[in-house]
Protein backbone atom coordinates (compact mmCIF):
# COMPACT_ATOMS: atom_id res chain seq x y z
CA UNK A 1 0.00 0.00 0.00
CA UNK A 2 2.51 2.44 0.62
CA UNK A 3 4.75 1.80 -2.71
CA UNK A 4 1.16 2.02 -4.35
CA UNK A 5 0.70 5.88 -2.38
CA UNK A 6 4.27 6.83 -3.84
CA UNK A 7 4.23 6.14 -6.56
CA UNK A 8 0.94 7.89 -7.31
CA UNK A 9 2.75 10.83 -5.78
CA UNK A 10 5.96 10.85 -8.07
CA UNK A 11 3.41 10.44 -11.05
CA UNK A 12 1.79 13.59 -9.50
CA UNK A 13 4.78 15.54 -9.39
CA UNK A 14 5.98 14.16 -12.71
CA UNK A 15 2.89 15.79 -14.64
CA UNK A 16 2.97 19.13 -11.97
CA UNK A 17 7.57 19.30 -13.42
CA UNK A 18 5.88 18.78 -16.85
CA UNK A 19 2.97 21.28 -16.84
CA UNK A 20 5.54 23.77 -15.09
CA UNK A 21 8.39 23.09 -17.55
CA UNK A 22 6.15 23.64 -20.58
CA UNK A 23 5.06 27.48 -18.65
CA UNK A 24 8.59 28.29 -18.26
CA UNK A 25 9.91 27.20 -21.31
CA UNK A 26 7.14 28.89 -23.55
CA UNK A 27 8.02 32.51 -21.17
CA UNK A 28 12.10 31.95 -21.86
CA UNK A 29 11.24 30.67 -25.47
CA UNK A 30 9.74 33.59 -27.03
CA UNK A 31 11.27 35.88 -24.67
CA UNK A 32 7.41 37.26 -23.54
CA UNK A 33 7.44 39.72 -20.16
CA UNK A 34 4.48 41.42 -18.63
CA UNK A 35 5.43 44.49 -20.86
CA UNK A 36 5.73 42.40 -23.99
CA UNK A 37 5.42 44.20 -27.43
CA UNK A 38 7.60 43.50 -30.64
CA UNK A 39 10.26 45.84 -30.58
CA UNK A 40 9.20 47.14 -34.28
CA UNK A 41 5.78 48.36 -33.15
CA UNK A 42 4.15 45.76 -35.59
CA UNK A 43 2.61 43.61 -31.97
CA UNK A 44 -0.70 41.97 -33.53
CA UNK A 45 -4.30 44.13 -32.44
CA UNK A 46 -6.61 42.37 -30.84
CA UNK A 47 -10.07 43.48 -30.50
CA UNK A 48 -13.19 41.65 -28.84
CA UNK A 49 -16.54 40.77 -29.33
CA UNK A 50 -17.81 42.41 -26.18
CA UNK A 51 -16.85 45.13 -23.82
CA UNK A 52 -17.18 42.46 -20.73
CA UNK A 53 -15.20 39.98 -22.57
CA UNK A 54 -12.27 42.64 -23.18
CA UNK A 55 -12.34 44.08 -19.60
CA UNK A 56 -11.86 39.99 -18.46
CA UNK A 57 -9.79 39.57 -20.69
CA UNK A 58 -7.20 42.90 -20.18
CA UNK A 59 -8.48 44.15 -16.44
CA UNK A 60 -6.91 43.18 -13.51
CA UNK A 61 -10.18 44.63 -11.76
CA UNK A 62 -12.43 41.74 -13.53
CA UNK A 63 -10.02 38.80 -12.10
CA UNK A 64 -12.97 38.22 -9.10
CA UNK A 65 -15.11 37.87 -12.00
CA UNK A 66 -12.99 35.55 -14.72
CA UNK A 67 -11.97 33.29 -11.40
CA UNK A 68 -15.79 33.03 -10.49
CA UNK A 69 -16.58 31.78 -14.47
CA UNK A 70 -13.21 30.00 -15.55
CA UNK A 71 -11.88 28.85 -12.39
CA UNK A 72 -8.32 30.11 -11.23
CA UNK A 73 -6.07 28.05 -13.39
CA UNK A 74 -7.64 30.05 -16.79
CA UNK A 75 -8.15 33.64 -14.27
CA UNK A 76 -3.87 33.12 -14.17
CA UNK A 77 -3.46 31.78 -17.68
CA UNK A 78 -5.66 34.31 -19.94
CA UNK A 79 -4.29 37.26 -18.90
CA UNK A 80 -0.50 35.81 -20.03
CA UNK A 81 -1.92 34.18 -23.37
CA UNK A 82 -3.59 37.36 -23.84
CA UNK A 83 -0.15 39.68 -23.71
CA UNK A 84 1.17 36.90 -25.99
CA UNK A 85 -1.01 36.91 -28.74
CA UNK A 86 0.23 41.00 -29.01
CA UNK A 87 3.57 40.41 -28.98
CA UNK A 88 3.60 38.48 -32.03
CA UNK A 89 3.93 39.82 -35.51
CA UNK A 90 0.96 37.66 -37.18
CA UNK A 91 -1.25 34.59 -36.64
CA UNK A 92 1.32 33.08 -38.57
CA UNK A 93 3.72 33.49 -36.02
CA UNK A 94 1.78 31.99 -33.20
CA UNK A 95 2.71 28.21 -33.16
CA UNK A 96 0.82 25.06 -33.80
CA UNK A 97 2.59 23.59 -31.11
CA UNK A 98 2.10 23.42 -27.26
CA UNK A 99 1.32 25.34 -25.07
CA UNK A 100 -0.09 27.75 -28.08
CA UNK A 101 -1.37 25.07 -30.42
CA UNK A 102 -2.77 27.49 -32.99
CA UNK A 103 -5.49 25.82 -34.87
CA UNK A 104 -8.17 26.30 -37.51
CA UNK A 105 -11.54 25.54 -36.45
CA UNK A 106 -14.53 23.62 -38.62
CA UNK A 107 -18.02 22.92 -38.90
CA UNK A 108 -20.04 25.77 -36.92
CA UNK A 109 -16.71 27.43 -36.41
CA UNK A 110 -15.43 27.48 -39.94
CA UNK A 111 -13.22 30.57 -40.43
CA UNK A 112 -12.16 30.93 -36.54
CA UNK A 113 -9.33 30.02 -34.61
CA UNK A 114 -8.26 28.71 -31.53
CA UNK A 115 -4.89 28.87 -28.94
CA UNK A 116 -4.93 26.51 -25.52
CA UNK A 117 -5.50 28.33 -22.51
CA UNK A 118 -4.86 25.11 -20.49
CA UNK A 119 -5.39 21.84 -21.72
CA UNK A 120 -9.38 21.64 -21.25
CA UNK A 121 -9.86 25.67 -22.34
CA UNK A 122 -9.37 27.53 -25.21
CA UNK A 123 -9.54 31.06 -26.60
CA UNK A 124 -11.72 31.63 -29.93
CA UNK A 125 -10.99 34.46 -32.66
CA UNK A 126 -11.55 34.90 -35.72
CA UNK A 127 -9.35 37.57 -38.49
CA UNK A 128 -10.71 41.04 -37.60
CA UNK A 129 -12.28 41.69 -41.05
CA UNK A 130 -13.93 38.71 -41.90
CA UNK A 131 -15.79 39.91 -45.01
CA UNK A 132 -12.44 38.82 -47.09
CA UNK A 133 -11.01 35.70 -46.14
CA UNK A 134 -7.14 35.86 -46.15
CA UNK A 135 -5.99 32.49 -46.69
CA UNK A 136 -1.85 33.72 -45.77
CA UNK A 137 -1.92 33.45 -42.15
CA UNK A 138 0.94 36.33 -42.26
CA UNK A 139 -1.53 38.45 -43.59
CA UNK A 140 -3.44 38.31 -40.85
CA UNK A 141 -2.57 41.03 -38.21
CA UNK A 142 -5.51 41.84 -36.57
CA UNK A 143 -8.00 39.34 -34.71
CA UNK A 144 -11.14 39.83 -33.21
CA UNK A 145 -11.49 37.37 -29.58
CA UNK A 146 -14.92 35.47 -29.64
CA UNK A 147 -15.04 33.61 -26.46
CA UNK A 148 -13.40 31.53 -23.65
CA UNK A 149 -14.32 28.28 -23.93
CA UNK A 150 -14.18 24.61 -22.67
CA UNK A 151 -12.90 22.23 -25.09
CA UNK A 152 -15.73 19.99 -24.41
CA UNK A 153 -18.78 21.58 -23.54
Amino acid sequence: MKRLIISYINEIMIYLLGKLFIDIFSRLYYNLSDQSINREGKAMKLKYRSKKLENMCENPRYNKELVKKYGVDIAKKLPQRIKELKAFDSLNDVPTNPPFRRHKLTGDRNGQFAVNITEQSRLIFRQKENSIIIERLSEIKEIEIMEVSKHYE
